[in-house]
């Protein structure tokens, strides 16, 4: 399948800006079942955009806005090329999450803040199929968590989400995530995209890939309750969704905002069109303007060191 996403993403202050460091991650990944065709990150007002490759393996790009500003305007267009995931077979023992050879993704068995479930209990008898185990769990969390949006934040725990019974797809994500890693299963956040029809409103998805001992990523929606097909996009992945939040930064005002305003939330756009041949034009000029991160035969940018992390998030 061949998609082309526009996510846009609008910040308004309340107080004019003299400065805005910002951090994003929403270049498509290249690889494991999908490929990135073209890419442009366009920003108003202008600022200097660099690339690098972050801890986790994603392409994320950093920019400064010194023009004093009470908007930022931040578009990212794609398209992808996705293709159908592998699926495991057969029963996998639990030694098989023993072993020496899961050195490389240690870290993906330890809790965060935002994955530690507290003290809801994970399911009795996990059997002796292991890959049976972490299937039923994450298709088996709209039993636990209810989809309900408002209710939740960036912030909220997997704990807390619990608690409610309810949350967005990130609280699955998360939920998920912390009951895997009570049984040192290796699990790590999806954050991008879920085409979901021509005629469809779209927004950012959240998922879970869970390593199997066959030495793949396999991808499960926790919020659908299926497996990741090829109508996912993947961004960026890592522990929780502090590793792979598309838009972070931190500003300067020129002047304080006054007593008790506060910033309006972030207006998000998401279109996804599915394109049905190669041969169709794009849809957006890589390279043209303020855009990083290929060109238009698709050739990366010089990578730039990484940024110092950022103060506070703005989206």
């Amino acid at each position: 399948m061949i998609l082309e996403i526009v996510h846009t993403t609008r910040l308004r202050y309340p107080a004019p800006v003299a400065r805005s460091t910002n951090l994003v991650r929403l270049a498509p990944a290249d690889g494991d079942g999908q490929r990135r065709v073209a890419y442009a990150l366009s920003i108003r007002p202008d600022g200097r955009v660099r690339d690098y490759w972050d801890a986790w393996g994603n392409l994320a790009q950093y920019f400064t806005v010194t023009d004093t500003h009470f908007e930022l305007h931040i578009q990212a267009c794609s398209r992808v090329e996705t293709s159908a995931r592998p699926a495991p077979t057969g029963p996998v023992p639990w030694t098989a999450y023993r072993g020496t050879d899961l050195k490389a993704v240690l870290d993906l068995t330890l809790q965060t803040p935002l994955t530690d479930p507290g003290a809801v209990p994970t399911d009795g008898d996990a059997g002796d199929d292991a890959w049976a185990w972490v299937a039923a769990l994450v298709t088996g969390m709209r039993g636990r968590l209810r989809y309900e949006k408002g209710t939740t934040g960036v912030e909220t725990s997997a704990a807390q989400a619990l608690v409610r019974g309810e949350g967005v797809c990130q609280d699955f994500a998360h939920a998920a995530l912390g009951l895997l890693r009570t049984r040192q299963i290796p699990a790590r956040y999806v954050g991008g995209y879920q085409f979901l029809g021509d005629a469809a409103e779209h927004e950012p998805h959240a998922w879970i890939e869970v390593w199997h001992p066959s030495g793949i990523w396999v991808g499960i929606d926790p919020t659908a309750g299926t497996a990741v097909d090829d109508r996912y996009v993947r961004v960026a992945t890592g522990r929780d969704y502090a590793d792979a939040a598309p838009v972070r930064g931190h500003v300067i005002f020129a002047t304080p905002p006054s007593a008790g305003s506060r910033s309006r939330p972030p207006i998000v756009e998401v279109s996804i069109t599915r394109i049905p041949s190669a041969a169709v034009p794009l849809g957006f000029a890589p390279g043209d303007g303020t855009l990083r991160g290929e060109d238009a035969l698709g050739r990366r940018q010089a990578d730039a060191p990484a940024p110092s992390p950022a103060d506070g998030d703005t989206a």
